[in-house]
C-alpha cells in the first residue's frame, strides 16, 4: 500500500527535519536512540509520534538501516544543513507525484484540487466548510485511494505552507483555525532556474506547458486539469491562471526575478487572477528578471 506522509498527523515537517539533524551527529546510532532523543522515555509518554517520525523518515528514504541496526543517511548534510536546503530536498521527494498508486499521491492530488478553488477558500474558510467531504464526493468515487478525513485536511495545511503553496492566516479565536493563503511563491521561485533561462521572453503559454511538466499540482499540470475537468464538467478551461500562481507571478514580479510582458499584437493572452493591489491584468510574454 502507498504511503502518505498526511496519513499521520504526528508528522510535522519540523519534527522530520530534527530527526534527520540529529542522525549525523550521533555515532553510529540507532533507532532507539532517535526515539529516546526525540521523545525521552523519562517524561513518562508513549513514544508514538517519534516513531511515526521516523517511519516516514524511512517512507521517504531519508537513511538506511544496516543489518546492524544502525542508521547511514541516503543524502549529503549540506541538503539539509538548512530548514530551506531541507524544503527543496522534500520537495524533490514528495512532490510531482501524478500517478495514482504511488507514495504521496493524494499530497499532491489534493494540492491540485485546493489550487483550482481560487478565491472561493476564503468564502469556505467563514462558513466552515467540509473540505474532506467535498473532495472525496467530487475526486474519489473515480480512484482507488483511502477516503480523506479532517486529520489529514490538517496535515496537509501545515505542509502545504512549508513546502511552498501558501502561508497560514489564523483566526484568531480562542478555539483558532487555520486557512492556508494560496501563494506558490516558495514553490515556483525554487524551480525558475529549470523553467526560464535568462535571455529573450517566451511565450506564456510555452511557460504554463513547462511549469506542467514540472510541477504537475499547478497550472497546466496533469493533477491541475484532471481537477478542474472532475470538478468543472463540460466546462470549457479558458486562459484565467490560478490565484495561487498569480500570487506568485505578481510577487516574483515586483521582486524582478522574471518580468511579466504583455504584447498588443498577441495571440495568446493569460489573464492572471485579480488581486488587490494589483493593477496587471494580462500577459503574453515572461523571462528572467535581473534579480
Amino acid at each position: 500500500m502507498a504511503y502518505e506522509i498526511l496519513d499521520k498527523d504526528t508528522v510535522t515537517p519540523h519534527r522530520l527535519y530534527a530527526l534527520v539533524r540529529l542522525v549525523p551527529r550521533l555515532d553510529a546510532p540507532k533507532r532507539k536512540d532517535i526515539m529516546d532523543l526525540l521523545q525521552p522515555s523519562e517524561l513518562g509518554l508513549n513514544q508514538d509520534t517519534a516513531s511515526d517520525v521516523y517511519l516516514a523518515a524511512k517512507h521517504c528514504n531519508l537513511f538506511n538501516e544496516g543489518t546492524d541496526g544502525v542508521m547511514t543517511l541516503t543524502v549529503p548534510t549540506n541538503q539539509f544543513d538548512t530548514i530551506e536546503a531541507f524544503r527543496n530536498l522534500l520537495c524533490k521527494l514528495l512532490l510531482g507525484i501524478k500517478e495514482e498508486g504511488y507514495n504521496n499521491y493524494n499530497l499532491n492530488l489534493f494540492t491540485a484540487w485546493y489550487c483550482i478553488q481560487d478565491n472561493k477558500v476564503f468564502s469556505q474558510f467563514e462558513t466552515g466548510f467540509d473540505y474532506a467531504a467535498a473532495f472525496n464526493s467530487q475526486l474519489l468515487p473515480n480512484l482507488n485511494i483511502p477516503k480523506f478525513e479532517q486529520r489529514k485536511i490538517n496535515a496537509w495545511r501545515e505542509w502545504a505552507a512549508f513546502l511552498g503553496f501558501g502561508w497560514l492566516l489564523r483566526s484568531g479565536s480562542r478555539n483558532s483555525r487555520s486557512i492556508l493563503v494560496p501563494d506558490a511563491y516558495v514553490r515556483l521561485e525554487a524551480v525558475l532556474d529549470e523553467l526560464l533561462v535568462r535571455g529573450p521572453a517566451v511565450k506564456f503559454g510555452e511557460f504554463i506547458e513547462r511549469l506542467g511538466q514540472r510541477c504537475p499540482e499547478l497550472d497546466g499540470g496533469s493533477l491541475f486539469e484532471y481537477c478542474w475537468k472532475v470538478c468543472n464538467p463540460g466546462e470549457r478551461r479558458s486562459n484565467t491562471l490560478s490565484l495561487m500562481l498569480s500570487n506568485a507571478l505578481y510577487q516574483l514580479h515586483a521582486e524582478k526575478k522574471i518580468v511579466l510582458q504583455r504584447s498588443g499584437d498577441a495571440l495568446d493572452n493569460w489573464q492572471l487572477f485579480p488581486a488587490a493591489g494589483q493593477s496587471m491584468g494580462q500577459v503574453s510574454h515572461i523571462s528572467r528578471g535581473e534579480n
